[in-house]
């Protein structure tokens, strides 16, 4: 089971939209394909992102993010990284994925996808994720 970090553009898309690559990635989380490892400061940002920018209903943004809590695999970051210094604030993903040993980072972060790889975990995108999924469930 590969274990994957998520970029807050993925768990917002894959929670407003019911089909795409993101609606798919959460959907094989939900289904224990994969694994979701996030941190604290990502989940902060999906419900800052989700409540002031979609005005989403915060219940049930609290209840995804309980879910991604009980069901995904939080971390706490011990070691800050400033690697991304275009927008440093998508640090805490490559942390997130140092602490939790993670095999992809998943995002459309422009800044994020130029890495390409950092310290073996490699960073792709949504659509590249479900190419992997998919060719693990043939």
């Amino acid at each position: 089971m590969y274990s994957i970090v998520l970029d807050t553009n993925v768990i917002v898309s894959g929670s407003i939209m019911q089909k795409g690559n993101s609606a798919f990635i959460l959907d094989s989380w939900r289904k224990e394909k994969i694994q979701i490892i996030t941190s604290l400061d990502i989940l902060d940002e999906f419900r800052n992102v989700m409540l002031e920018k979609f005005d989403a209903p915060k219940d049930d943004v609290e209840t995804l993010i309980a879910f991604l809590i009980w069901k995904g695999n939080v971390v706490k970051p011990v070691q800050k990284l400033d690697v991304v210094k275009e927008d440093p604030d998508d640090n805490k993903f490559l942390e997130a994925a140092l602490e939790g040993k993670a095999d992809y980072i998943v995002s459309g972060d422009k800044d994020l996808l130029r890495l390409k790889i950092f310290d073996g975990v490699e960073i792709i995108s949504p659509a590249e994720m479900v190419s992997i999924i998919k060719k693990g469930e043939s």
